[in-house]
């Protein structure tokens, strides 16, 4: 417990908040006491996500655990999401980007449109709002931007190239963004899930079934065998993950990318 002391004294902003992995990462987040902004676009999804979190951690029932609506993918959300963490919090020390996601697609039968919408809002809505948060974690003295991308950045799928290649630009922003802001005490990092246990994978197996013209079971039958450990990431060990990194456990791990898979990832 005393490694992750740091959080209780930190202010948190965790897009994507209102589900999936996102919601996992603001409740653990949150158990260590941090005070966390949740940002997506359903406001009604995101107060049913901040109550949950609010009765899972009593321990810290003083603590702020806020929600802002918006949609990232617009050029103003990410200022105004900032603005309203510094309104609640006056600091921001931590950044999970986490809000986006892009569909099951053939290409090149599938419109263009697919990539424009996976880009406008994982990658630029990533990029804006650590454009937005760097000047408050600058001014702290140190902070850490964590962007959760996945292990199709690295082993491209033809079924999900949008989502591959908005995931490859996010490993590469964030290398970069790691030399940038070293000499400044700021963490950049990014973790890549695997097939995670969320609402969304449910998703993605059930489009992957329709293009395949196969069943369900099929799907997530042949997903699963194709993981050494022979199941789904939970989404609570992203959570537990993020919240080592937020609490700056090692300060020197800045500009890599973390995968969490199961081991299914084979390239070096």
């Amino acid at each position: 417990m005393q490694m992750f002391d740091r959080l209780s004294q930190s202010a948190a902003i965790v897009t994507g908040g209102s589900s999936g992995i996102g919601f996992h990462c603001a409740k653990v987040l949150a158990g260590y006491g941090a005070e966390v902004l949740l940002v997506a676009r359903d406001e009604k999804r995101l107060d049913s996500a901040r109550n949950a979190i609010i009765d899972a951690t009593p321990y810290y029932s003083n603590r702020s655990i806020q929600i802002y609506s918006c949609d990232l993918s617009h050029k103003d959300a990410s200022e105004s999401a900032v603005a309203f963490a510094m309104e609640k919090f006056q600091r921001i020390n931590i950044l999970v980007n986490c809000a986006g996601s892009a569909p099951m697609t053939a290409f090149p039968e599938s419109d263009v449109s697919v990539f424009d919408e996976a880009w406008r809002l994982k990658v630029f809505g990533y990029v804006r709002m650590a454009k937005e948060v760097i000047p408050y974690l600058v001014e702290s003295g140190s902070g850490t931007i964590i962007n959760i991308a996945g292990g199709a950045g690295r082993s491209p799928r033809p079924d999900f190239l949008p989502g591959s290649m908005a995931n490859a630009a996010i490993i590469n922003f964030s290398k970069g963004l790691a030399k940038k802001l070293a000499h400044k005490n700021i963490s950049v990092i990014t973790i890549s899930p695997g097939s995670t246990k969320t609402k969304r994978i449910e998703r993605l197996i059930e489009e992957e079934a329709r293009m395949r013209g196969c069943a369900r079971e099929e799907v997530l039958r042949e997903r699963e065998l194709r993981i050494p450990t022979g199941r789904f990431v939970d989404p609570e060990e992203i959570g537990r993950l993020v919240a080592f990194i937020g609490a700056r456990c090692i300060p020197s791990m800045t500009g890599v990318e973390i995968l969490v898979d199961g081991g299914q990832t084979s390239c070096i």
